[in-house]
């Protein structure tokens, strides 16, 4: 299925970045835009010239000729590191015919001001990152229809998303004054019901047993989402059907009654304490299936679902290790409790989306400069295995496992072996992968151009191979706190990708019954990647300075240069090790051949190139951690809008001047979102929607709880817009008893009304909730006298009808003998702006433009039609507007 792609780039690989050398030679990337304002991350290879061997020309630079890697000098480059770190040398060698002399090259090498002319660096010392990848994240549901259309299920999308099953009133009243973290614990319950409570802190089978309230009452927890069997049908609408033994199932009542329960409950104490743990929930595995569970039985709960990927080789490291929970356990410690200290990569990143066209939807790609947070895996492992236990227990671990969740929570540091143990087994693993296959060693040594500068720098072409090891969910809500009235994290949820449990649709579904209904919350989805990349860094250069020619063929004409290498910070001569000999470049100037000198040293050399340019070049791999949003998304739990309610009018056969409306409640149709009536009700439209992942157009397909109200709204004037009937409600009919528990589904509604005068009436059902439902067909009424008999005419006016927007054949101005059509004046302006005044009139005629109005009447053709006020007869004129040059 199609997603998001995202081709993310560091800074350093980026024409203009920070890396000088890359700059120079290229290997880079561009921020190209195209004619239709998308944009894109083109790649300029370094690697453009012929090459022989280890030497790389280059023809186009004006400046440099080639560089060459001495292949016989790599080494080590530090014996105190795990990883392969590897060092050569490279030497770069200047065109005489653009060099003027030594200090122009000094100027050209290190940057400077040389004859008027300014130069960047060519070789600057220091250390970059190729951290080049490309990923795939899932669309957000909703944008995604919108643009789409039906076409969505062609797409991975995230759906954050709620259901909402039926009212509950004590529980919905009872959970509003307390903590989320009090609220009941879909996971715990489904633990408890399934006898898998082993693994859970005492404290928390404390609250899962209502602090003792479920034993005292005898009710039986393990039944809490089994059907009830009753001999009369539910209150509720039920799938299941009627037993053999015409017995009635009722799939909620087993978890009512645990609600109910848990209304008088009080948590205190250790009880109190364990419950707040719950602000960070790290999962295993086995405790988030949930396939017994009967989801009907619950009010309400929030659900996101996303597809997850096979686990990939760092992760099956982990999992073979039993290190996975540790793992997860770590990205809580970095990325939430130390949120301010971990570090961020910026980026240049690709976004290639789907986009509407007027050919259909097509990839539309943007450039946007992100940062991701992020962190160097290997030495936060090391850090971790030499440090002492002391990460704070601010969390809970959700395992069937008692042993595991005694190892990871841990906090007398009783099993700090074990951890340690793990996480070492871990590291030797993913050092050992490393260093089989990311090693730069045969690469360096290869007496081909693989070995070359510019092949290294081409690296940066390559995706950098990635994984998702994890994903956190955060949620947001609450009240505002500090200056900022900023909302506060309530919950961290952490996951190991590892097959996680998927639903009927194939994706993973995150739930959450820890939530208020009508209260908003911001649900943000992360995802934890692994990127192997490239760790590199150019050594301070050394370059040349002519200290003399000599004659080595005997010709008698000088044909080497003696060269000096010296460190162009403080001008002094090198004294560090260098190749001996690379014939191709230079041959050493000390020693009793032909052109030597025994009194040299080894900075000084005998070579064809006048100008030359040594350096050291290092690499090595590194393990990257990083944080990639991939969905947030704001959502409320609401009920849905009631349904349509069916009008039927009639008059009193009396002279009471009394007319009267029967509302009853009509059969559940899918409908799109109910005309709403006025600003506030458009505002709870567009979050019901949002929501509810749905477009304006889209038809709700879930039914709302019963009404308990009718609203009854007037008018004596024709309705332009539903607006209309804001601040016009004469009446609210409840359909509540004092007798019955339920509420009845229809009404009556009377009321006396003027003679000759024509009303509108609108009807619509108001549930619990007090949300609004699918209005009626508005009804015209007007109740006609005669002089000697009353009677009724009932119309409806449609929904069509109810519009300020003027006919089409509606007159639009009136008027006697004469007609003039004219265009208006900015439509026949001249526009001037593109002419210049210092050419020819006969050049410049073309550039003067008529008119500068946003649609333009010219070459196009208008029908006016005429209407007699007498007659009704019409006539039809059609008017084009020509332009004519004379």
């Amino acid at each position: 299925m199609s997603s998001i792609t995202l081709k993310i780039v560091n800074p350093a690989l980026i024409e203009g970045g920070p890396d000088a050398t890359r700059n120079s030679f290229g290997g880079f990337y561009t921020i190209a835009t195209a004619d239709d304002g998308q944009q894109s991350l083109e790649y300029s290879a370094s690697n453009l010239g012929p090459s022989t061997a280890t030497r790389i020309s280059y023809p186009d630079n004006e400046l440099v000729k080639y560089s060459q890697t001495f292949t016989q000098n790599v080494v080590t480059a530090s014996s105190n590191v795990v990883i392969p770190s590897y060092t050569v040398k490279m030497v770069v060698a200047g065109r005489e015919e653009s060099i003027k002399n030594d200090e122009h090259w000094r100027s050209i090498v290190v940057g400077g001001t040389y004859d008027s002319s300014s130069y960047t660096s060519l070789v600057e010392a220091g250390g970059h990152e190729d951290t080049a990848f490309t990923i795939q994240t899932p669309y957000d549901l909703l944008p995604l229809k919108e643009v789409v259309g039906e076409l969505y299920p062609n797409y991975e999308y995230i759906t954050p998303g709620y259901v909402y099953n039926y009212y509950h009133p004590k529980y919905e009243r009872n959970v509003k004054n307390r903590s989320v973290y009090q609220i009941p614990n879909l996971y715990l319950l489904n633990a408890a019901y399934l006898g898998n409570t082993a693994g859970i802190h005492e404290d928390l089978n404390k609250f899962i047993n209502l602090d003792g309230g479920v034993e005292e009452s005898g009710y039986p927890i393990d039944t809490i989402f089994d059907s009830a069997e009753f001999k009369y049908p539910p209150p509720a609408e039920s799938d299941e059907s009627t037993t053999t033994k015409n017995m009635y199932y009722d799939e909620q009542h087993n978890y009512k009654t645990y609600a109910d329960l848990y209304i008088d409950a009080v948590f205190t104490g250790s009880v109190d304490t364990a419950i707040n743990r719950q602000r960070n929930i790290i999962f295993d595995k086995g405790f988030m299936d949930l396939d017994d569970v009967n989801f009907f039985s619950l009010p309400y709960y929030m659900d996101t679902s996303w597809s997850t990927p096979d686990i990939g080789t760092l992760g099956q490291m982990l999992k073979d290790s039993a290190a996975q929970s540790i793992f997860m356990k770590m990205i809580k410690n970095e990325f939430v409790d130390n949120a301010a200290r971990v570090s961020t990569l910026p980026t240049f990143t690709q976004h290639t989306t789907v986009s509407a066209s007027t050919w259909g939807t097509t990839d539309f790609d943007a450039v946007l400069q992100e940062s991701y947070r992020s962190f160097d895996l290997l030495p936060q492992l090391a850090a971790y295995m030499i440090s002492p236990d002391r990460m704070p227990h601010n969390f809970e671990f959700f395992t069937d496992d008692a042993l595991e969740r005694k190892i990871l929570t841990d906090p007398t540091s009783t099993y700090r072996y074990v951890k340690k143990k793990r996480m070492m087994n871990f590291f030797s693993d993913l050092v050992r992968h490393v260093d089989l296959n990311y090693s730069k060693e045969a690469q360096l040594k290869d007496n081909s151009h693989t070995g070359s500068l510019s092949s290294l720098l081409d690296e940066a072409l390559n995706s950098k191979p990635s994984e998702i090891l994890g994903y956190r969910v955060e949620k947001i809500g609450g009240s505002p706190l500090g200056d900022s009235r900023s909302l506060p994290v309530l919950s961290n949820y952490y996951f190991f990708n590892d097959k996680l449990p998927v639903g009927d649709d194939g994706k993973f579904h995150f739930y959450d019954t820890q939530v208020k209904y009508g209260h908003e919350y911001t649900y943000n989805v992360y995802q934890y990647m692994t990127v192997i990349g490239w760790r590199y860094r150019y050594g301070s250069p050394e370059i040349t300075r002519q200290i003399g020619t000599t004659d080595i063929d005997g010709d008698g004409i000088d044909d080497r240069h003696c060269l000096e290498f010296y460190n162009p910070v403080g001008n002094v001569t090198s004294t560090g090790d260098r190749p001996a000999s690379l014939s191709s470049v230079y041959t050493p100037l000390s020693g009793s051949g032909d052109g030597q000198n025994p009194y040299a040293t080894s900075a000084q050399v005998l070579s064809k190139n006048q100008y030359l340019c040594m350096f050291d070049y290092t690499i090595e791999p590194y393990v990257r951690i990083v944080e990639v949003p991939i969905s947030s998304k704001n959502l409320s739990v609401l009920d849905h809008p009631p349904r349509a309610v069916e009008v039927i009018p009639y008059q009193k056969k009396d002279d009471s001047q009394t007319i009267g409306f029967y509302a009853k409640y009509e059969s559940f149709v899918k409908q799109p979102y109910p005309a709403t009536i006025g600003p506030v009700e458009g505002k709870f439209k567009k979050t019901y929607l949002d929501s509810n992942n749905l477009t304006e157009a889209e038809k709700i397909p879930h039914a709302s709880t019963k009404p308990v109200s009718v609203q009854v709204f007037r008018l004596d004037e024709k309705p332009k817009s539903y607006n209309d009937f804001e601040n016009n409600l004469v009446a609210t009919k409840t359909l509540q008893s004092e007798t019955f528990e339920f509420p009845f589904t229809d009404c009556i509604y009377e009321e006396r009304i003027q003679t000759n005068q024509k009303f509108y009436y609108l009807f619509r059902f108001i549930n619990q909730h007090f949300i609004p439902g699918h209005v009626s067909p508005v009804v015209e009424v007007e109740l006609v006298s005669d002089g000697s008999y009353k009677y009724t005419l009932f119309d409806i006016v449609g929904s069509q009808e109810i519009t300020d927007e003027v006919a089409v054949d509606a007159p639009s101005k009136p008027f006697k003998k004469l007609l003039q059509l004219v265009p208006s004046p900015a439509q026949v302006v001249l526009d001037d702006s593109l002419v210049d005044y210092g050419g020819t009139a006969a050049d410049q005629i073309t550039n003067v433009v008529v008119g500068n109005a946003g649609t333009k009447v010219w070459d196009k053709t208008f029908k006016v039609r005429l209407t007699s006020k007498k007659t009704g007869k019409k006539i039809d004129i059609n008017v084009t507007y020509n332009l004519r040059t004379e």
